[in-house]
């Protein structure tokens, strides 16, 4: 019904029957030639299958086109068209009736491609001449359309193979070009005047009878060919068995398992058969019939687990979590109910301690049935009561307040795990039976192994402490293990033998040690928290407020399109450094040759793990949020999921929102929410493209790790139910000696977070000056400081990020050799988790040779990165070089040219541009020579230095407020115009970017053909009331982003002669910026590193500014010949000069010396002289303003003081222009 463009038609032609095989002639091969036979022809029995799936393609297509053009024909509509608009981003659209469009010849442009398609590669394969060929190609064309038929309808099984068999006949064959039943009449006489002739095509029949033909033949077909598979399969895996049983004596297992699949398909299609033999007689006798796909119990669907296999199948996972939980709570409260006595102690001895301590609350348990059972509303009154009495407040030095460093991050770990929930299992009654459980399996086990450290006259939860400790099982697989059998989390565990008070600290000093102690993400996540906490509520609002302009700031369409861009250039990059990382594994375990293999894609299927993310995220995002929600809501990374998905809700109540207590505060917080909530809203498109990346990295990385460091399955067996196993690392799936999954987690939470620049900067002092930043409110002049790090990062990386890990194994290699002893002993600390002071002989004398070529290999999660992180980059570099080298690129290193002339600003899409920059800079020194280099970086440092460093020092308030104001009150002295200049600028900048979504309106208005895509500028001539100058530069970002107002002189820009915004519908919706390609003279220049800014005009005065540009672009239309002509000449000499009298020098470098200096020393003279002539066309107050400005600050209170005293006598007034110009006269006598 709808067609893209009409001028394309002649491009597609109609796949039409081949006329040397008429199935409906007598003989479909002349008789006068001899029939070739396949013996003569071999190559068919390939030719043919190619033939007959291109055929299938082709006439699929023809099929869709008839039947829509048999719609329109019935409901006699046309089609909307869409047309290229070369005015516009978007099409034309306009609506043709049926007749325009018949007379037009119009066909859909996807199905004219297809069918162009099909028909090429027809033509480039040889024809079909033999029968058995033509039987091939036959059958190839039915099976092509059986297999596009299936995976449109999706259906399987016996039902699926009738209904997808009969499409495929009806779609996949010409009507009139004869089907298998022509060829079969045609090749076995004998068969006619059976159902195969009722099958075959007639001639002289309507195209739609002859396609239920070609549906009836396919029904059957597609039955015998589902039952014929089937049957092959368990033939074929039947004689495996036979001949291994003969040659070895027994069949193998996985043989055996394939024997019984196949058995069981076999089975199944004949139960299929007996149903529907079942249901056609009913039907013949007029029973009734059970509904089809009847669905069984939910229950019942439970407890079978889910029978089908889809892979990504997040219901099926979370309906086997909750059977698990299930099973381990029934467990749980089995075993506890069989110790009693164990329950009723630890009630006892808990209440005991409450009124020992003096808890207003002194009981937690009341009776039910005669037992003693938890009351969950006394529990968690204790709770409550508990964590008041943990939080205390302390005296905070200077130093904390600013950087919010101090303060023990183990202590902090643990305890926040309580915050808001029970503090101790016990206090939790859905956690009380599993707690009973543990404890009466650890007594069992102090029994049978008589070791004598569980005393019924101490409490249960000293008993839990002196097994846990003594027994060393923190950690150990033996306290993880009985965890998962009945469901405690390790947290719980640990928190509740915590509770004994004066052995805390025993016990998290053993915690200390372990491996699933928190990682650095999880104390990331502390310590920002605590810093939340200890703000002042004043501070608290400004810092809401401030959020609210930076949620604005990212708030457009536009960016989350830009943001997403940027993760899409990161992202397939990402796959090589995950290689890397594992190839790297695979070294530390097995030397160069697992790495090689590794590297290879030889072993674990590397390539495949590496870059499973990009399909999560991009084709699978549904199974990859479901999954990564699933495992970070586990208590074990619980903490984790507010960070992950910036849940702000949480995040703005911690910062006084809703908890205002006076009038004032709460008109204030009512304010300051509406901001947020529109905040929040605005940047949903935002949220979507960051989780869509994070959900399929995190997930991605999961798998992964999971399988290269467990060996197994993350997604099946999560499938199964048992999440609970692998967050415990249980021993039924984790192999001994393997890494904790809060370990595994966090790498992947980090490069997860990575991806989207929303981790913390890895170098101490980058996240150091990141919090100073945002603590302090300086986030006003740096908005995004956290990007500017990492990405400041990033780039190191990319460009030497293998410096300090290379750097660093081969310190280890030297060290280890030089001093073997205290080699061993390290790694023998590594080993059992203990410092080097408790490492023991016994310890050292474990570590095997092995374990120390492992250890001299080893690299750290972190170096493995940064090792990845280069390799990424010097691919990356070497591509913007050759980018920068090539024909193809723009003389602006910053631009891509476009399909249609013209060319896409890279600015926006990190890290596209620093790397082109990277490129170019390289392009520069290494084939145009060092000077050259040096000029590039000499004419552009401010440029150079935003763009690696991932910011814009502009943006926001900067230190103009800290410069002129603060050095005019100290002096005595009025605030300058300049000053005044700036900072109102600033401020205008600052408060203008919480309109920033407004900015969309704009777009939409010139999109829509309202507005004008010029640039205009908005900038009004100076004054001389300084109050009128502030406000007219504080309204000017408004109006320059803002404003609707076309009546505005267009600026002059001197590289371009007209600069207009285009295709601004995609800047709208995808964020790039289009422009017109450079005039040739811009290109010139810009090759020589020249930009705008270098070489365009500067003045105070708008309108000068204007006549100036449009002066000096006309200069340079006429000089850059002149100079083009003159390189041309020097570089024929240089090409005749000899190597010792170059100097060492490129011909670059020597034509900078020499010709470009002259340019700029020729401009400089053409800007003064422009300048001057120019200042006649100023108005009077304008041309005061400039004159008086360009004077010094000293000679400027000089001529006023002797004005007003010798010529005046009185005061002067600045405000007017004859005045200003008579003290600009009185200062120039005075030098």
């Amino acid at each position: 019904m709808f067609a893209d463009n009409p001028t394309n038609v002649s491009n597609y032609k109609r796949v039409e029957p081949n006329p040397e095989r008429n199935l409906f002639a007598d003989n479909p091969v002349d008789s006068a030639e001899e029939e070739l036979t396949i013996l003569d022809k071999p190559q068919e029995i390939f030719t043919a299958v190619g033939e007959g799936a291109a055929i299938a393609v082709g006439e699929t297509a023809q099929f869709l086109d008839e039947t829509g053009t048999a719609i329109e024909d019935f409901f006699n509509v046309g089609r909307l068209v869409f047309q290229d608009d070369p005015d516009s981003f978007l099409p034309s659209v306009e609506y043709w009736n049926r007749d325009r469009v018949r007379a037009a010849g119009l066909k859909d442009s996807v199905i004219g491609a297809v069918e162009y398609v099909a028909e090429t590669a027809e033509e480039a394969i040889p024809d079909t001449e033999t029968g058995v060929g033509f039987f091939i190609e036959g059958m190839s064309q039915f099976v092509t359309g059986f297999a596009l038929t299936r995976r449109v309808t999706g259906i399987g099984g016996l039902k699926g193979s009738f209904i997808n068999s009969a499409i495929a006949d009806a779609t996949a064959f010409d009507p009139y070009e004869g089907n298998i039943s022509n060829l079969v009449n045609d090749k076995f006489p004998f068969l006619q005047g059976t159902f195969v002739t009722a099958l075959a095509q007639q001639e002289d029949e309507a195209a739609f009878k002859n396609r239920l033909r070609n549906a009836g033949e396919g029904f059957i077909i597609g039955a015998a060919l589902e039952g014929v598979a089937k049957v092959y399969k368990f033939t074929k895996t039947m004689n495996g068995a036979k001949e291994e049983l003969v040659q070895n004596g027994e069949v193998a297992k996985e043989t055996l398992e394939k024997l019984d699949e196949a058995a069981d398909e076999l089975e199944a299609t004949e139960a299929n058969l007996k149903v529907e033999a079942e249901t056609v007689s009913k039907i013949k006798k007029g029973e009734a019939i059970d509904p089809p796909s009847s669905m069984p119990d939910a229950e019942v669907t439970k407890r079978e687990r889910v029978g089908w296999r889809k892979r990504y199948d997040i219901n099926r996972a979370r309906a086997n979590t909750e059977i698990e939980a299930e099973e381990q709570k029934a467990r749980a409260k089995a075993t506890a109910s069989r110790n009693q006595f164990i329950s009723d102690s630890l009630i006892e001895q808990f209440e005991a301690e409450l009124r020992a301590k003096k808890h207003t609350t002194k009981r937690i348990s009341k009776k039910v049935n005669g037992k003693l059972v938890i009351d969950p509303d006394l529990a968690r009154k204790v709770s409550k009561e508990r964590i008041e009495k943990l939080t205390t407040t302390r005296q905070k030095s200077f130093r904390d307040i600013i950087f919010g460093d101090d303060f023990d991050v183990t202590d902090a770990a643990y305890l926040s795990m309580s915050e808001g929930e029970m503090f101790s299992a016990i206090l939790k009654p859905e956690k009380f039976d599993a707690l009973v459980s543990v404890a009466s399996d650890f007594k069992a086990m102090d029994k049978a192994k008589g070791l004598g450290l569980w005393n019924d006259k101490n409490t249960v939860i000293d008993n839990l402490f002196n097994l846990t400790v003594e027994r060393e099982l923190i950690g150990g697989q033996e306290l993880l293990d009985t965890l998962t059998k009945y469901g405690l989390t390790f947290e719980d565990y640990i928190l509740t033998v915590v509770g004994s008070g004066s052995k805390a600290g025993q016990v998290l000093n053993k915690l200390s040690q372990i491996r699933r102690s928190r990682p650095l993400n999880s104390k990331e996540k502390i310590k920002q928290k605590k810093m939340l906490e200890e703000q002042g509520r004043i501070r608290d609002t400004v810092m809401r407020i401030e959020n609210v302009r930076r949620g604005m700031m990212v708030s457009q369409l536009a960016t989350a399109s830009r943001n997403l861009l940027s993760g899409v250039i990161r992202a397939p990059m990402e796959t090589i450094g995950k290689m890397m990382d594992s190839a790297l594994v695979a070294y530390e375990n097995g030397g160069i040759g697992a790495f090689g293999k590794s590297i290879a894609g030889i072993e674990n299927n590397a390539w495949a793990g590496s870059s499973r993310h990009l399909r999560l995220a991009f084709t699978t995002q549904k199974s990859a949020k479901g999954y990564t929600e699933l495992l970070l809501n586990q208590p074990e990374l619980v903490d984790n999921l507010s960070r992950f998905y910036n849940q702000m809700g949480e995040l703005q109540a911690r910062m006084g929102r809703g908890n205002a207590k006076s009038t004032a505060g709460k008109a204030v917080d009512f304010a300051v929410s509406r901001g947020e909530d529109a905040a929040y809203y605005l940047n949903v498109p935002n949220r979507f493209q960051e989780f869509m990346l994070r959900n399929g990295m995190f997930l991605g990385d999961m798998e992964r790790l999971v399988q290269r460091e467990w060996g197994l399955d993350l997604i099946e067996t999560l499938n199964q139910g048992k999440i609970r196993d692998v967050m415990t690392d249980a021993s039924s799936v984790r192999p001994e000696g393997a890494r904790s999954i809060i370990d595994i987690a966090d790498e992947a939470m980090y490069n997860a977070l990575d991806l989207t620049y929303a981790n913390e900067p890895d170098i101490p002092f980058f996240r150091s000056l990141n919090t100073f930043i945002v603590r302090n409110g300086l986030t006003t002049v740096l908005p995004f400081p956290r990007f500017m790090f990492k990405s400041m990062e990033l780039l190191g990386q990319y460009g030497a990020g293998s410096s300090i890990p290379v750097y660093r194994f081969m310190k280890k290699a030297f060290t280890s050799r030089a001093n073997l002893p205290d080699f061993k002993k390290q790694i023998a600390a590594e080993q059992n988790a203990r410092t080097i002071d408790e490492v023991t002989d016994e310890m050292i004398a474990k570590v095997t040779k092995e374990d120390i070529q492992k250890a001299r290999r080893a690299f750290s999660r972190k170096e493995r990165d940064m090792i990845g992180k280069n390799v990424q980059g010097a691919m990356l570099i070497t591509a913007a070089y050759l980018y920068r080298t090539s024909e193809y690129a723009p003389e602006d290193y910053k631009q891509l040219t476009a399909d249609d002339g013209t060319v896409i600003d890279t600015t926006p899409l990190f890290p596209l541009r620093p790397l082109l920059l990277i490129g170019e800079m390289t392009n520069l020194g290494w084939n145009k020579g060092i000077s050259v280099l040096k000029n590039f970086i000499e004419k552009n440092p401010n440029e150079i230095a935003e763009v690696l460093t991932g910011t814009n020092f502009r943006t926001g308030m900067s230190g103009y407020l800290l410069n002129d104001i603060v050095t005019s009150v100290f002096e005595g002295g009025e605030v300058s115009a300049s000053t005044v200049k700036k900072s109102s600028a600033a401020l205008g900048n600052y408060f203008s970017t919480f309109l920033v979504p407004y900015a969309q309106v704009i777009d939409a208005t010139r999109v829509a053909g309202y507005m004008d895509n010029d640039y205009l500028d908005n900038a009004e001539e100076p004054t001389l009331d300084k109050s009128s100058y502030f406000l007219d530069n504080f309204s000017r970002p408004f109006r320059q982003r803002y404003s609707f107002n076309d009546d505005l002189p267009t600026r002059e820009f001197v590289l371009a002669e007209k600069a207009e915004r285009r295709r601004l519908g995609a800047r709208l919706f995808t964020g790039l910026n289009f422009y017109n390609a450079d005039p040739e003279y811009a290109r010139y220049l810009k090759g020589k590193g020249y930009n705008e800014f270098k070489l365009g005009a500067y003045s105070q005065s708008p309108q000068q500014k204007r006549i100036m540009n449009r002066n000096i672009r006309e200069y340079l239309k006429a000089y850059v010949p002149r100079l083009q002509k003159e390189e041309e000449r020097l570089r024929n000499e240089w090409a005749r000069t000899p190597d010792s009298k170059r100097g060492n020098r490129t011909f670059d470098e020597y034509f900078d010396a020499v010709a470009m200096s002259k340019f700029e020393n020729d401009l400089s003279k053409f800007k003064t002289k422009i300048r001057e002539k120019s200042a006649g066309q100023l108005d009077l107050e304008a041309r005061a303003y400039i004159e008086f400005n360009k004077l010094p600050k000293s000679l400027k209170r000089r001529a006023i003081v002797v004005y007003e005293n010798n010529i005046l006598k009185g005061a002067a007034d600045m405000t007017d222009p004859e005045t200003v110009l008579s003290v600009v006269k009185v200062a120039q006598k005075l030098r």
